[in-house]
């Protein structure tokens, strides 16, 4: 999960990056940008509903701990 937020920071932070270098350009042509303070949400769900709990638990109970790996995906569908 650590990862998966720092990964999502990062690509946060390089799409704003890339915004605001567009914005400076338009603002060049003429065009006005604001220096508003920009904000990020970033929602965590501490628990999943309906067929997304559903295929989570399938997963969990299709994963073997030992190996760190899935069951073949004929196995997970069947």
């Amino acid at each position: 999960a650590n990862k998966y937020l720092q990964d999502s920071i990062i690509l946060m932070r390089k799409l704003l990056q890339k915004q605001l270098l567009a914005s400076k350009k338009a603002a060049k042509k003429g065009a006005q940008v604001t220096e508003e303070k920009l904000k990020g949400l970033v929602y965590v769900n501490e628990e999943f509903d309906g067929w997304r709990a559903r295929c989570l638990e399938i997963l969990r109970r299709k994963f073997d701990q030992q190996t760190r790996s899935f069951a073949p995906d004929a196995e997970i569908l069947g």
